[in-house]
């Protein structure tokens, strides 16, 4: 495993330094996002497991990770690395770039704030559907592939929440990162807290917050109040990862002393949440012997997932053609595939290499578009809410990320076409809304 270590520890050092060498990076950079993934996930996870064995989540998942897995969960991940950089840099097709032209226009704001509203509105109300917060909604159940889903409700409905953050973000980009903007985030922060489940969602709302504050500001890196917003966001994010309910236990029976433990708990919390080096070490042990490959199978439920269950009662919650509860609790341990045990999972070394390089490209391809229309807000905004969502793409992998990017890019896209296509509004209505903010 030392061998493994070494070699993909000099691989990510040059990787990072011919990507600072080669142009002004900031953190609004898909490719810097994914080193920063990788440096944690592999790089940074292989010698923590080299020097402290922590075999906690092995022993979870029911299997036991030689140090030879390890060492080939690290070349696959160094592979990916490798392809991923390589589609990033000479895979873009210039020519599409070119032609993609987008002008900048003007936004009615009232309008804007009013489409936000709504959404608002349906996340709020979706919470009457959330099994944590009321007892008389759906409850989420596991089935027995270990995916998760809803009964005695709309699935779809009750995500609904999650888009607030996205919206709070759009605004932000139209008024300015006011003190009732934050004041509105904090809010959702303490919602999300009570919920429990989804505690991606007020990640992904502040990370979102940080890009669109730095869009605005013409800067690459963020506050350093970001910084300190972040380090807290984690702590939060690992404290309900040790107990769900930690929060609502604490307010509603006054739980102190379990919250003191998971935050004692939060950093190893953490720490284990990123260890993606351990569960694609264990797809390394299955695939392709006993398992085989999935070839593509398990992103079948892109097609599935739009058709509602009152329609189709019987439509499959999982579509992977390998069950990995058969070879050990992957999915009942919280175990991600990442995005390089996706690509790996379908076609092997072969998916690794070319599913990683066309992910590079498409990302490159984005990134050159924004980088050209930077001033346009309905180019900007769309494209940083999605960015905010590569972090947690290429921990989770898979196609569970377009329920995401639909909860929280489609209604800041849907208020800016609405605040462009109907800007010129009648003077009587404008009488009839409160007065606000004009954008800056």
């Amino acid at each position: 495993m030392l061998e493994a270590l070494i070699f993909s520890t000099l691989l990510y050092a040059a990787v990072v330094f011919a990507t600072f060498q080669r142009r002004r990076v900031g953190l609004a950079n898909p490719l810097l996002l994914y080193l920063a993934f990788h440096g944690v996930g592999f790089v940074l996870r292989g010698w923590m497991q080299y020097a402290w064995r922590d075999d906690y989540l092995s022993r979870l998942m029911g299997v036991s990770l030689s140090e030879d897995d390890m060492a080939g969960a690290l070349y696959m991940a160094d592979a990916g690395l490798l392809a991923f950089w390589l589609g990033y840099r000479f895979l873009v097709p210039h020519a599409l770039v070119a032609r993609a032209r987008f002008r900048p226009c003007k936004y009615e704001p009232r309008l804007v704030l009013l489409v936000g509203c709504f959404f608002i509105a349906l996340g709020l109300v979706s919470l009457r559907h959330d099994p944590n917060l009321n007892p008389n909604a759906a409850s989420m159940v596991k089935t027995v592939k270990g995916t998760v889903q809803a009964e005695g409700s709309v699935g779809y409905l009750t995500q609904a929440s999650g888009g607030i953050g996205g919206v709070l973000a759009l605004w932000a980009a139209v008024f300015g990162l006011k003190p009732w903007i934050m004041a509105l985030f904090v809010a959702y922060l303490v919602g999300r807290l009570l919920r429990g489940w989804g505690r991606w969602a007020f990640v992904v709302g502040a990370l979102s917050l940080a890009f669109v504050d730095m869009w605005r500001r013409h800067e690459r890196w963020p506050r350093r109040q970001w910084l300190i917003a972040g380090a807290v966001i984690a702590v939060l994010f690992g404290v309900v990862g040790v107990a769900r309910s930690v929060f609502m236990d604490a307010v509603v029976s006054g739980g102190e002393v379990n919250l003191n433990q998971s935050l004692a708990k939060a950093p190893l919390q953490v720490s284990r949440d990123v260890a993606l080096l351990d569960y694609v070490a264990f797809l390394h042990t299955i695939i392709p012997d006993p398992a085989g490959y999935s070839y593509w199978t398990q992103n079948l439920r892109l097609f599935t997932y739009p058709i509602p269950r009152a329609i189709w009662p019987g439509k499959p919650s999982e579509t992977n053609r390998i069950d990995l509860n058969q070879y050990g609790n992957f999915a009942w341990v919280g175990g991600v595939l990442s995005v390089v045990g996706a690509s790996y999972m379908d076609f092997g070394w072969l998916g690794i290499i070319i599913e990683m390089a066309l992910f590079g490209a498409v990302l490159a391809t984005l990134h050159q578009i924004y980088l050209r229309h930077r001033n346009v807000t309905h180019v900007a905004v769309p494209y940083l809410l999605a960015l905010s969502l590569l972090p947690q793409f290429c921990r989770d992998g898979g196609i569970n990320i377009f329920v995401f990017v639909y909860f929280h890019v489609f209604p800041s896209v849907l208020a800016l076409w609405v605040g462009a296509r109907f800007r010129a509004v009648p003077q009587r209505l404008r009488q009839m809304w409160l007065s606000g903010a004009q954008p800056e």
